[in-house]
């Protein structure tokens, strides 16, 4: 309730992203109390996990021949900062520690 107290704190989550390569990519939090929460993406960290991570999208989609606007669901492990923009709060994603794709 009270987003501003949240804003630069880094977190932990184990979530679902989903993205469709263009207009939305978000994670759903499954575990949230008020039900399922979708949080944006802000923007993405340079770590290696992270680069890895969205290789392995980019290959998920060449292989699907869908290069650019492509569904993709995988269930992931990531670090981020709490950003608050709108009185909503993005996920500025840091490491990705673990990922699997799901078809």
């Amino acid at each position: 309730e009270n987003l501003s107290a949240y804003n630069g704190t880094d977190v932990e989550l184990r979530a679902r992203y989903v993205s469709d390569g263009r207009h939305e990519e978000v994670l759903e939090d499954l575990t949230c109390s008020q039900g399922r929460r979708i949080i944006d993406i802000g923007r993405r960290g340079d770590s290696e996990s992270v680069t890895r991570f969205y290789a392995e999208r980019k290959r998920v989609c060449s292989e699907r021949g869908a290069p650019y606007l492509c569904n993709t669901l995988a269930e992931v492990d990531v670090v981020g900062t709490i950003n608050v923009m709108s009185e909503e709060f993005v996920l500025d994603i840091k490491e990705v520690d673990n990922f699997k794709f799901v078809d």
